[in-house]
């Protein structure tokens, strides 16, 4: 194509205004196609990353609900084992109830027929009583149906005392018929709740002077090696329980009546013995109760139970909740969820005190824990506020009873205990 031609064309003024004309169409059409194009790349880009935030949220949501379920299936897989071995238990005490029951019977009618026996030698002796004047010949006849009546009377005596036997073993196997049934309905009502979840936090301890009968369960094999290795430390490292000493464990933050049994059971009853675990056996006490791994060293029970054992021997009546929790508005481990690096966090970011906790939307704390990256992001700070709140009116008992209801800080699924 020849171009000197072409602009040769263009010779004319308005043929120069149209070309010019154009040429600016051009242009603008093409700037507004790259504004467009620009504001749409930009609304795309903020959209994956809403989504990217969004996925993250769900994996640490589905991570939580994988471990809340695992323990509750442990939970249960325990409760059943429980309920199973009680109900053998039943079906032995039915077995036995049945052999007594059927050895009775059979007493029951050899006593009959020596009850018709001594009715009959009775009925013989007073017939040789009318005869006794006028028959001296026959004396010695009488006095051996006499000595035969003696015998008769010594084993009725005999039945009689192992019919009563026999039914004080029936009462006393009726007894613990019923103390087997109220256990197995005590079982199932918790199997119950924890197939229903309706168990509520900050269940009252019962106080006992020995240590509990233990659950006879099937246990994996750590599970039972580190309860004979604690059983062994405890028999050998720990301080030496008196006879009928035994303080109340649960006032330790992170110990509740469950956990209270499990520790009576290896033989730990006393903050004094709590007071003396070291770290290797911290680990194995942990395994032996199946207890959240770091759980003891996070709630301290070490430094918990030397001062309760302090104030025990100083002021045994000041032993109280309120023991427990140092009073220093800026120590935020006391809250259930919060270890020394989350505090450390809060702090850089202005929250210093239990007041700015308390005061602190959960929105703002989950930004700062986002912002933090990496594990941080795993935890929910949703009961902090509340916990702070406690702290604030020093209302020790109460939050000491929620922390004890918590799971890692967290309200646990369906109320589980």
């Amino acid at each position: 194509m020849d171009f000197s031609t072409f602009f040769a064309a263009f010779q004319h003024e308005d043929s120069i205004v149209l070309l010019v004309f154009m040429l600016l169409s051009f242009l603008i059409g093409f700037v507004l196609a790259w504004i467009m194009w620009g504001g749409r790349a930009r609304r795309a880009e903020q959209e994956v990353a809403r989504l990217r935030k969004a996925h993250s949220q769900l994996q640490d949501t589905l991570t939580d609900l994988t471990e809340q379920l695992e323990l509750k299936d442990a939970d249960l897989a325990r409760a059943m084992r429980e309920a199973d071995e009680a109900r053998e238990q039943l079906e032995a005490l039915g077995l036995e109830k049945g052999e007594l029951e059927a050895e009775n019977l059979i007493l029951r009618q050899r006593l009959e027929k020596q009850q018709a026996t001594i009715r009959s030698l009775e009925q013989t002796l007073e017939d040789l009583n009318d005869q006794i004047v006028g028959l001296k010949t026959k004396n010695r006849q009488l006095t051996e149906q006499i000595e035969r009546e003696e015998v008769a009377s010594n084993l009725l005596a005999e039945m009689q005392s192992s019919h009563q036997a026999l039914i004080n073993r029936l009462a006393e196997l009726e007894h613990r018929f019923r103390e087997l049934d109220e256990k197995n309905r005590e079982l199932s009502e918790r199997l119950v709740q924890m197939v229903g979840g309706d168990a509520l936090p900050g269940a009252a301890a019962e106080s006992a002077a020995v240590a509990p009968e233990p659950v006879v369960a099937d246990v994996p094999p750590e599970v039972a090696q580190a309860r004979q290795h604690v059983i062994q430390a405890v028999r050998e490292k720990l301080p030496k329980v008196a006879e009928g000493q035994q303080d109340d464990l649960t006032l330790i933050r992170g110990i509740g009546p469950f956990i209270e049994r499990k520790l009576n059971e290896l033989g730990i009853f006393t903050y004094e013995q709590l007071a003396a675990l070291d770290d290797e056996l911290i680990e194995q006490l942990t395994v032996a109760i199946e207890f959240f791994p770091g759980r003891i060293k996070r709630d301290d029970w070490v430094g918990q139970a030397r001062r309760l054992s302090t104030i025990k021997k100083e002021n045994p009546g000041a032993l109280s909740a309120e023991a427990l929790f140092p009073d220093n508005p800026e120590d935020l481990t006391i809250i259930e969820g919060i270890g020394p690096k989350i505090a450390g966090l809060l702090k850089e970011n202005g929250i210093r005190t239990w007041e700015d906790l308390a005061a602190a939307p959960v929105e703002r704390l989950r930004h700062i824990l986002e912002q933090a990256g990496g594990i941080f992001r795993q935890h929910d700070p949703t009961t902090w506020p509340m916990q702070a709140q406690l702290a604030v009116k020093r209302n020790w008992s109460k939050l000491k009873e929620y922390q004890d209801y918590l799971v890692g800080g967290k309200e646990p699924t369906g109320h589980e205990e």
